[in-house]
């Protein structure tokens, strides 16, 4: 007999256990950027099992960061409708979301659920937190057996300035290098490298932001490099070159000498 009472007693301590221990993690890139860039951040998850609610705020510094849009919707029955953008001019954002359909949402750890958009328009070295806070919508995440699970936050900074070490722009999608050589005469190439296979743009600007080159490939995952002739370039003097996909971008600086 006591054996028997002691497995039920045991198993429902650990089944507690499981349940407070229980949380699903929400996460927010950091990204060096530059002034006047337009920056794509995915807002990511890891154990999102079986998911019917969800809710919280987003807040930034408004001087640094002007909201744009949010968009590429990765959640059933998520929508516009599902943001309040009233007080984005301010630095922030609301959201909450249910799953109409109450079958419970399950994504695989790093899986985006929505993409937040912004124009940087904070002056250089300045940078600002993008937070998950609990005003004024309160955070708070249940699951299909109507548990509310407890919430792992990862903010993200932006920072606004070169590069670290001028070498990479990292971001969620894929990691832009610095052209080598760098400066150059005649020939550099441009390399990055995708974390998946996607359609990517790779443009170079001059000062005024007119578009001297612009291609357009799909590409597979890993390393790619384009090698660029200055032919191209109607003077020497400083470029700009960005790489696009659907989920990022960014821009590092090129110089072509005389």
């Amino acid at each position: 007999m006591n054996k028997i009472n002691i497995f039920p007693g045991t198993a429902l301590l650990l089944l507690l256990a499981f349940q407070l221990n229980a949380q699903v993690t929400l996460r927010i890139p950091s990204l060096t950027v530059q002034p006047g860039e337009t920056i794509n951040l995915d807002m990511q998850v890891d154990a999102f099992q079986e998911i019917v609610g969800m809710q919280f705020t987003l807040q930034w510094d408004s001087a640094i960061l002007q909201f744009l849009e949010v968009n590429s919707f990765f959640l059933p029955f998520l929508g516009q409708e599902d943001f309040g953008t009233q007080n984005t001019s301010g630095g922030q954002l609301t959201f909450a979301w249910t799953d109409d359909a109450v079958t419970g949402v399950t994504l695989a750890d790093g899986s985006s659920i929505f993409t937040l958009v912004f124009k940087v328009i904070g002056d250089l070295n300045s940078s600002t937190q993008l937070e998950i806070t609990d005003f004024p919508t309160a955070i708070e995440i249940s699951n299909l057996d109507n548990q509310v699970l407890a919430v792992n936050i990862q903010n993200g900074t932006i920072n606004v300035g070169e590069p670290v070490a001028s070498t990479e722009v990292r971001t969620f999608d894929f990691t832009l290098f610095q052209n080598q050589p760098n400066p150059f005469k005649t020939e550099t190439n441009l390399t990055f490298e995708l974390q998946k296979s996607a359609k990517a743009r790779l443009s170079i600007f001059d000062n005024s932001g007119k578009t001297i080159f612009q291609h357009i490939e799909n590409y597979g995952s890993g390393s790619h490099a384009i090698s660029i002739a200055k032919d191209i370039f109607p003077a020497a003097g400083s470029y700009f070159y960005q790489l696009e996909t659907k989920r990022g971008i960014a821009t590092k600086k090129m110089i072509l000498l005389d």
